[in-house]
């Protein structure tokens, strides 16, 4: 039951400009809702995470849940939290506000000047130690909007490692402004001339 709602749920995240993660104040997180939390990051899907049932628990205040969720859901901090009550509707309309405000953070296009000095501030911030070779990117486009995807020209592909590319994924985040949604980086090593192969 568990691998064909999770199946499902990654065909609705695939599909969906906005994803919503539902936790219930009145329990515990669950295996479950940690999956779905990476399947969202893994689509690269912004999300608005959602507590339910806060008539239930009115003395939980907005911070401690918070805390609650970026503990238990490192992966999707920045996201907006709400907490809403099934009983009468309160907080939907934050939920929907907060929906509509990830949409056009999402369609957002970062100029090529803007990128290219955001991605320079980016590599000057970064240190790669240990390396011999460091991962270096030279120039940088943006593909498409939802998510904002952005193609970047490097050395050597294989330098980029996972928690290299989460690095620099956070860093340009911050520089261009995109506060609550995520951003894919698509790599391509630069052509070499024929001289400075020799």
């Amino acid at each position: 039951i568990e691998f064909f709602s999770l199946t499902r749920s990654d065909q609705a995240i695939r599909s969906a400009d906005i994803a919503f993660l539902f936790l219930d104040l009145t329990e515990t997180t669950a295996r479950l809702d940690q999956d779905l939390g990476r399947t969202i990051v893994d689509r690269y899907k912004p999300v608005v995470i959602v507590g339910t049932k806060s008539d239930l628990m009115p003395d939980l205040d907005i911070k401690t849940f918070r805390d609650g969720v970026e503990h238990r859901f490192p992966h999707l901090r920045g996201a907006p939290i709400v907490t809403i009550s099934n009983l009468n509707g309160r907080g939907l309309d934050k939920v929907m506000q907060a929906a509509f405000q990830l949409h056009a953070e999402a369609g957002k296009r970062a100029g090529t000047g803007e990128l290219n000095r955001a991605l320079q501030r980016t590599f000057e911030r970064l240190r790669f130690r240990g390396r011999s070779e460091k991962p270096r990117a030279y120039y940088a486009t943006q593909l498409k909007t939802h998510p904002p995807t952005f193609l970047l020209f490097v050395n050597r592909g294989r330098l980029f490692e996972k928690e290299v590319m989460r690095a620099i994924g956070r860093e340009l985040r911050k520089n261009l402004g995109y506060k609550h949604v995520p951003i894919r980086l698509v790599l391509r090593e630069r052509k070499r001339s024929a001289n400075k192969k020799a």
